[in-house]
């Protein structure tokens, strides 16, 4: 379980523990089945899934570098934060680094899960609850921090039952995006 820790935190560039069991299956791919797991970043959750299912590109493990296609995750609670300098905490916290490493996240499902987002420079967020998200060619092109936004690419299609923001409260929210340079397309939100 160590070893398979290691190369989870080594592969999302975060720290990944697994306080639950651990199942692995063979067919139709190699997939390890995780149960309470936590990723953290500066000693906070940042997600946290009752249940993580991994898909392992059989090839990497022969190499020694562990490549995920695919993870599913049910139940997670995804906390994400922007500190008052601007930096969100899913960033790597490395001494000295202004500038971001080169990412190519796997294919990324989530089941019945909740996103929790505060901005502390404006005191605002929002919360979103029994979500269902697909997430799909997720690249960090690296470069200067100050330009996060605009390195980052997506696909994703997604569904949440409630989307709460101060007061308002949405339901039964649906919506297809596309993320690159910076821009982020909703088509259509209903």
């Amino acid at each position: 379980k160590a070893r398979l820790e290691a190369g989870l935190s080594a592969a999302v560039g975060m720290e990944v523990r697994v306080a639950g069991g651990l199942k692995v299956g063979f067919f139709p791919r190699l997939r390890v089945t995780l149960d309470d797991v936590h990723v953290r970043q500066q000693a906070a959750d940042v997600l946290s899934a009752k249940e993580a299912t991994v898909a392992i590109a059989l090839t990497s493990i022969l190499t020694g570098e562990m490549r995920i296609e695919s993870i599913v995750l049910t139940s997670p609670v995804i906390a994400v934060e922007r500190d008052l300098d601007g930096r969100f905490n899913v960033e790597g916290r490395r001494q000295g680094a202004d500038t971001l490493p080169t990412v190519s996240w796997p294919k990324v499902s989530v089941t019945d899960g909740s996103i929790v987002y505060l901005d502390k420079r404006f005191g605002k967020g929002f919360e979103a609850s029994d979500c269902q998200l697909e997430l799909r060619h997720l690249q960090l092109s690296g470069g200067p921090r100050a330009e996060l936004a605009k390195g980052i690419s997506f696909t994703a299609q997604a569904a949440r039952k409630q989307v709460r923001k101060d007061s308002v409260t949405l339901s039964d929210v649906e919506f297809s995006a596309d993320m690159k340079d910076g821009v982020i397309d909703l088509d259509p939100v209903t």
